[in-house]
């Protein structure tokens, strides 16, 4: 350095660029103070520098793991420039920034962002694009028969994911079983299964996925195996096409399972557990019960009886016991026991028993005759009421009979079943009160020589109606007030029995509350009558209703009730009118007052006067009766009503069109006979007021025409003409003569739906039916080589003759062709046979 200089500095740089590449400069650089301009150069060190050294540096893009390419960028030193805009791509992320090292640990940098002199000149930046995964959502929705939905979940792209059942999205099915989801409500997408891991469903940022629960229809098959053990199984729920699961066998004493039916009756196939399951299936338990036998002792008696074999049977394990054949002098015959001494278990002759301790098959069981030495002293007596009105009397199964011994025995008793009936006969146009008659024992299990009668009494056995039952209201304290208010109790014997009707129960006019008392009538021949009413004590308001028929008839008690805006119960309605129905209540006559529902209303005080007594009128609407339609097809008059009409009473109203249909039928009208032969209606009539002889419905049965319809008929290589024939539907009817004339050495055999023969066919003249159900169809002629073989003629009317004549060969088989037909198509029972074309 000079020792003028002032100043100095020194500094050194690498070439990147031009012929000096490579190569380190050192520049020094000396001041001076003062004008010197003549001692040296003035230049600074960077200008200096320039002349050697690049004045940039650069910045490099790169994708890590996205797609696409970006150029290089060159920054001036000292200067301040955006990067450049990304261009890269990545399937599913979104570029979210620049970093210098690949897994962002480095320097960040957003998109755009201005930089100044990150790097020295000459050199080379790194810059590595950041990405950040798309986040989408998944929602869940049920398809076919499931219900619930909407829930969704969160995915982030790249990151797998278990998928959830239905029931942690709130889906369920009451008749399906899940069976996955599928991006189609109608399971045609693509199919994913539940907690199957997932990921990347879709690539858009904030996309949305649906998928849809598919379900496979599910039925539930029960089992019933009633009297065994268990009695009812746990139902079964099995996809459609799958197979149930065949339960534990059930236990049923005295009877070897056999297996589950789905059949009613005790011969039914047994069910096949690998049968597809396409609907809801009962199953019931099929059984055979133990064959067993019984072998009756004597026990001290003389006599025989044959063993009773009991054969084994699907359903009841019953025996019916046989009556006594013993006899033991001087003693009377009580009954069998499975012990001698008559300490086991007892059983009377000549009756079934389900019961007998069956444990195995072809089990023994001996029953031993039990003897007394006591005699009959008394049989009870037999007295039985039915109503005078209509005599059906129920007699006792049983009677009992006192012994000598003072014992009592009870046996089964048969009464004359001809008495019984002619006392039915006799009650059906009724009786006088206390008629009697008498009907005879025919047999007494036990006791052969011994008859009862049986008295039966024309009697009352219709119990008091009792009337006014419903809530009524009563102010505290109100002395007046009596329990029997709006009571009143009628029988159809006696008469009015209201001074016979007894209250029992609590009731305590001082105190608010709900008060039940019951009230009891019995008429004269002790026929009793029990109902329940229910008494409001109030300090509200109450009023007075008076009810009014206002057209129609019958008798209402008036009823209190309270004015709190409480809803009140109003009385039964009593009164009726024929063909009408009552629809509510009103102040007025004409409806123009306030309304009340029929059965009950709320009432303010502001709805009663001030006398506290209010009078609503019946309100009358049309009733209606049903009208019933019945099919009545001709080929299935079985299937039942499928459609039925209320029609309002004394108002017109057309009647519901016919749905129903029947190949080959046209429908007609209606008609209220099967047969056509009682009063016919046209479809869609207007009618009015036709219910039958008991006012409620009527039936009506659709009327059906057979279709015509026509048979044409073609030569099909014959000559001449024939005209059609018309024919009906569901009739046998033999198709015309043919007036064709066939080709030389032809004959007409038959006729068939197509020309080529390929339809159907039909023999020449034969009965056809139903070939079409209306229209028209071509039959044609179709012809075979005359090749005559025999004729032969089943009881003819007449004996068919042929004329002898000269004629040539060919005549000659002309006419035996058109003789033959003629027997052919006329007489029944005639036969032809025709060698087929060879």
């Amino acid at each position: 350095m000079s020792n003028l200089a002032d100043t100095a500095g020194m500094a050194s740089a690498q070439v990147t660029s031009g012929r000096w590449e490579g190569a380190t400069i050192v520049v020094l650089e000396i001041g001076y103070t003062g004008n010197h301009s003549d001692r040296g150069t003035t230049q600074s060190v960077s200008d200096a520098l320039k002349q050697y050294v690049g004045s940039t540096y650069t910045v490099k893009y790169h994708a890590n793991g996205g797609n696409g390419s970006m150029d290089d960028q060159k920054f001036d030193m000292d200067s301040t420039v955006p990067l450049y805009g990304n261009r890269f791509t990545r399937t599913g992320y979104q570029f979210s920034g620049w970093n210098t090292k690949k897994d962002g640990s480095g320097t960040q940098y957003s998109d755009y962002n201005p930089i100044y002199n990150i790097a020295n000149a000459g050199e080379v930046v790194d810059l590595y694009a950041q990405w950040t995964p798309n986040t989408y959502t998944v929602y869940f929705y049920s398809g076919g028969t499931g219900s619930g939905g909407g829930s969704s979940r969160s995915f982030t792209y790249d990151q797998a994911q278990n998928l959830p059942n239905p029931a942690d999205v709130g889906i369920s099915s009451i008749n399906g079983t899940f069976t996955s989801w599928n991006t189609e409500y109608d399971g045609s997408g693509t199919s994913y299964q539940a907690g199957q891991s997932v990921k990347n469903l879709t690539a858009d940022e904030y996309g949305s996925i649906y998928l849809y629960a598919q379900w496979k229809t599910t039925h539930t098959v029960h089992f019933r195996a009633y009297n065994a053990t268990p009695e009812y199984f746990e139902d079964q729920r099995v996809a459609d096409g799958d197979s149930a699961t065949k339960p534990t066998d059930p236990v049923r004493p005295g009877f070897v399972f056999r297996g589950w039916t789905t059949g009613n009756s005790d011969d039914s196939s047994l069910y096949d557990f690998s049968t597809p399951v396409t609907e809801d299936v009962w199953l019931y338990a099929l059984w055979d019960s133990y064959p067993y036998t019984i072998h009756y002792d004597a026990n001290g008696g003389t006599g025989t009886m044959p063993d009773q074999n009991v054969a084994s049977d699907p359903s009841v394990n019953t025996a019916t016991l046989k009556s006594n054949e013993f006899n033991y002098n001087g003693r009377v015959f009580t009954g069998w026991n499975t012990k001698r001494d008559g300490t086991g278990t007892a059983y009377k002759e000549n009756t079934s028993y389900a019961k007998l301790n069956i444990t195995a098959a072809n089990q023994i069981i001996t029953l031993y005759a039990q003897w007394t030495t006591a005699k009959v002293k008394t049989i009870d007596a037999v007295t039985v009421k039915c109503a005078y009105s209509a005599c059906y009397p129920v007699l006792p199964n049983e009677v009992k009979i006192h012994l000598s011994d003072g014992s009592t025995v009870v046996e089964n008793v048969d009464w004359n079943k001809d008495q019984l009936d002619a006392i039915i006969d006799k009650g059906q146009s009724g009786l006088h009160l206390g008629d009697v008659f008498y009907i005879d024992s025919t047999s007494i299990v036990g006791f052969l020589n011994q008859r009862i009668r049986a008295k039966i009494v024309a009697s009352d056995t219709i119990a008091p109606s009792l009337q006014g039952l419903d809530t009524v209201a009563a102010r505290t304290n109100d002395t007046s007030f009596d329990t029997m208010y709006g009571i009143n109790a009628i029988d159809d014997n006696d008469g009015d029995v209201t001074r016979n009707i007894k209250v029992s129960g609590n009731f305590d006019i001082s105190k608010t509350g709900d008060y039940q008392l019951t009230y009891t009538v019995k008429d004269a021949a002790g026929n009793e009558a029990t109902g329940n009413r229910t008494i409001h004590v109030t300090d509200d308001n109450i009023a007075t209703i008076t009810f009014n028929p206002n057209g129609g008839i019958g008798s209402m008690s008036p009823q209190t009730v309270t004015t709190d805006g409480s809803y009140q119960i109003f009385r039964s309605t009593k009164f009726t009118r024929v063909h009408y129905n009552l629809e509510s209540w009103n102040t007025k006559a004409d409806g123009s007052g306030k309304r009340y529902n029929a059965y009950g209303d709320w009432l303010e005080n502001s709805d009663v006067p001030s006398n506290g007594k209010i009078t609503l009128y019946a309100q009358w609407e049309h009733a209606t009766y049903t009208v019933m339609f019945y099919p009545n097809l001709p080929n299935d008059s079985g299937i039942g009503i499928v459609n039925s009409q209320n029609i309002k009473y004394d108002e017109y109203e057309k009647l519901a069109g016919n749905t129903c249909m029947d190949p080959g039928y046209t429908f007609i009208g209606w008609n209220t006979e099967k047969d056509g032969s009682g009063t016919s209606y046209s479809d869609e009539q207007q009618v009015k007021n036709i219910y039958d002889k008991y006012g409620y419905s009527i039936t009506l049965y659709a009327q059906w025409k057979a279709n015509k319809y026509t048979v044409q008929f073609n030569a099909n290589g014959g000559t001449g003409t024939m005209p059609s024939q018309t024919l009906t539907y569901d009739k046998n009817e033999r198709l015309n003569r043919s007036t064709f004339k066939a080709t030389a050495g032809k004959m007409i055999t038959g006729w068939n739906t197509k020309a080529d023969g390929t339809g159907t066919g039909y023999d020449y003249c034969a009965p056809v039916k139903n070939l079409l159900t209306s229209g028209s169809i071509t039959l044609y002629a179709w012809y075979s080589p005359i090749r005559y073989s025999s004729i032969s003629v089943q009881t003819p009317p007449k004996k068919p003759r042929i004329r002898q004549a000269k004629r040539s060969i060919r005549q000659d088989l002309w006419y035996l062709r058109y003789r033959t037909m003629a027997i052919l198509c006329n007489y029944q029972g005639a036969s032809t046979r025709f060698l087929s074309r060879t």
